[in-house]
């Protein structure tokens, strides 16, 4: 079934399309990379039907911009690097402060390739701790880029 969605904003990122709204089959926002959409797309309903969120000026960040089955991921990130990591996420991703100065966040995913490059650029300073399919992910991906995978 195709879903029903009231579009709330067309943006263009790293070389894609994406359209945002609300998604009234799943009942949440989602976004979708319009070079994905196989379907014939039917507009229904009149002009000013909805009036989109005002929380539209800020652009998701890439992990969320994907059509992989959403998931909160949570990740470590050392004392050196968790101010940052958590002022770039948000105060609402932050799940814990730890008394040695790292933070636990806890993000949505749906774009594993963007998360892997999110993660990746923390070097050692960050650790993906669930769930535990994204975490074996992550894993197989570092170790067939170092040779050492199947």
């Amino acid at each position: 079934m195709d879903p029903t969605l009231d579009p709330w904003r067309l943006s263009f990122r790293n070389g894609h399309w994406y359209l945002a709204g609300f998604d009234h089959d799943a009942g949440e926002e989602r976004m979708f990379r319009l070079d994905r959409v196989e379907s014939e797309v039917e507009p229904a309903g009149d002009g000013g039907a909805f009036t989109p969120p005002a929380h539209l000026g800020a652009q998701p960040p890439p992990w969320e911009l994907g059509g992989d089955e959403a998931l909160i991921a949570r990740l470590l990130v050392d004392a050196e690097q968790a101010a940052w990591a958590a002022s770039h996420v948000g105060p609402e991703a932050v799940e814990e402060w730890r008394p040695d100065g790292s933070v636990v966040l806890a993000v949505r995913v749906t774009n594993r390739d963007a998360f892997r490059s999110f993660v990746l650029g923390f070097l050692e300073h960050a650790e993906v701790l669930g769930p535990p399919e994204l975490r074996a992910d992550m894993v197989d991906w570092l170790e067939r880029l170092a040779g050492t995978g199947s």
